[in-house]
């Protein structure tokens, strides 16, 4: 512990790198995390929401407490490789214009 008396006491999942919760020294939580069962993070804490696709890329990042409506949402764009059909309708603009 510093002198200012700021201690944060992290705790893992038992068998795996994913963080658990954080506390103070009382102990209280701080925050909490929870995964899927390919261990992307969920949530972290009661507000923040993470969504992944398929391919365990994230999609989307939404701040929502309760039943409220989302404060804050992000789509997050994934830069996919260029199909050849896109290629091909690609140069054909280039032509065109």
């Amino acid at each position: 512990m510093g002198t200012n008396g700021f201690t944060r006491d992290f705790s893992y999942f038992s068998g795996k790198n994913t963080l658990e919760k954080i506390e103070d020294a009382t102990p209280n939580v701080i925050e909490s995390f929870a995964y899927d069962n390919s261990g992307n993070q969920i949530t972290a804490g009661t507000t923040r929401n993470y969504v992944w696709n398929a391919a365990n890329q994230l999609i989307t990042y939404y701040n929502q407490a309760g039943m409220a409506d989302p404060s804050f949402v992000a789509v997050v764009l994934l830069r996919l490789p260029l199909t050849p059909l896109l290629w091909a309708l690609r140069s054909m603009k280039k032509r065109q214009q």
